[in-house]
């Protein structure tokens, strides 16, 4: 079942039991969209990662991301079809990297640091990151989200340096958890928004060559 034919289902589900308007029914179909892109996206990405063995850096990959996201903003593919494929491929290839390079002190440390360092600087330039499709016109609201942004930055940055200071080595998590900040900071630049635009292309590129059509 294709996903605007569930959301549907669940519309009708809705509308068949409450008095639902015009307004709130656009309102929830959005809302089921996002909820339902992001399980699936979501599920396809953490079973791939569970067949490789890197579940753990995927999945602390896929937390780090989406709570700054949530507050952040930042670009976002053209289709459900491309989110997916764009999630499975980053978060992976991101959790190979969290894996397989050294967990040494030395290594993890800088980029943890210097992610906090970018991530500060974009947030206070970016955020919050919008899109043409969904702007965020009310000033208060940018206030607060940048707000937010900026202090769940400062609560991660915090923890980041107590383990550092207290343990005095690498760890994988830590190394994800940076990769992860680092990739949705880098979403809500303005050269973020170029390579997601391009790489969004790209993906509908292949589907049609491959004879696929794009959601």
């Amino acid at each position: 079942m294709k996903i605007e034919r569930l959301i549907d289902l669940i519309l009708g589900m809705y509308k068949k039991h409450l008095n639902i308007e015009k307004k709130q029914e656009a309102i929830l179909k959005y809302s089921l969209t996002v909820l339902l892109q992001s399980i699936i996206g979501y599920t396809l990405t953490l079973g791939f990662a569970w067949i490789f063995d890197i579940f753990w850096p995927a999945l602390m990959i896929i937390i780090t991301f989406s709570v700054f996201r949530s507050f952040s903003g930042g670009a976002h593919c053209s289709s459900p079809l491309n989110c997916e494929l764009y999630s499975v491929i980053s978060v992976n290839v991101l959790a190979f990297i969290s894996k397989f390079i050294s967990l040494d002190y030395q290594y993890v440390m800088p980029i943890a640091i210097s992610t906090m360092l970018f991530s500060f600087w974009a947030v206070a330039k970016y955020a919050p990151a919008d899109t043409p499709a969904k702007p965020i016109t009310d000033p208060n609201k940018r206030y607060r989200l940048k707000k937010y942004s900026l202090i769940l930055l400062c609560i991660w940055s915090t923890s980041i340096l107590l383990y550092f200071k207290t343990v005095h080595k690498g760890n994988m998590i830590i190394l994800a958890s940076s990769l992860g900040l680092l990739f949705q900071s880098f979403s809500i630049t303005k050269l973020g928004y170029a390579f997601w635009k391009g790489s969004d292309e790209l993906l509908n590129i292949i589907q049609m060559k491959r004879g696929g059509r794009v959601c």
